[in-house]
């Protein structure tokens, strides 16, 4: 019997629900999905709720990773540290946030880690059907050139991109559901320092402002 090529994988990374522009790169991750014939996974780093639960569920998604307990905003390197651990698992070819503070400092990160590629403020891709190879649209040259982006020497590509507003209706009205895993973390020693710094910090403020 002919061993079967494994199944691509697209990960979605989001950190922030509220971005309007999520169902803008969920849309067009289920475009590339079927395209080149991947499934889609996606890693919540926030608090999981039953809205962003009723989003997800709309588009044709594999897993959804959660973890727990969540990370405070600004601890770059557990964002890493947890991230790296997780791609490490799923083994995506495409990796996509949204160009957000966290996703844009911890990306390149991640990239060095795993020695993947990295592209930034991306606007689209670009799928060639003769090589079957997804390449990253940027605006370079002050607007004036859409360059394509390849990353041949890693089996890896991390992006983040800038969706259109264009396309932030849902566009399909199947409902699916989903596996979820809870990836479950230890607390890392900076993490308690950084709490007990902002703690410190507070009772400073406000015995300065009585």
């Amino acid at each position: 019997m002919k061993n079967k090529k494994k199944q691509k994988t697209i990960c979605i990374i989001i950190d922030d629900y509220t971005n309007n522009e999520l169902i803008s790169l969920l849309n067009l991750a289920t475009k590339l999905k079927k395209e080149i014939n991947c499934h889609i996974e996606v890693v919540v780093f926030n608090s999981y709720n039953k809205k962003l639960h009723k989003t997800l569920c709309n588009f044709s998604i594999k897993k959804i990773w959660i973890i727990t307990p969540c990370i405070y905003k600004y601890q770059f390197d557990v964002y890493k540290e947890v991230l790296c651990d997780i791609l490490t698992n799923i083994k995506p070819c495409l990796v996509w946030g949204l160009s957000s503070l966290i996703i844009k400092a911890v990306f390149p990160r991640v990239a060095i880690k795993l020695n993947s590629g990295l592209c930034a403020d991306c606007i689209g891709y670009n799928f060639d059907e003769n090589n079957k190879k997804v390449s990253m649209l940027r605006i370079a040259m002050f607007g004036n050139i859409c360059a394509k982006i390849e990353s041949n020497n890693s089996k890896m590509t991390l992006a983040t991109l800038r969706t259109s507003n264009n396309s932030l209706q849902i566009q399909n009205k199947k409902t699916y559901n989903p596996n979820i895993f809870y990836y479950r973390r230890k607390k890392q020693e900076s993490e308690y320092k950084y709490i007990i710094n902002n703690y410190t910090n507070k009772k400073i403020l406000i015995k300065i402002s009585q």
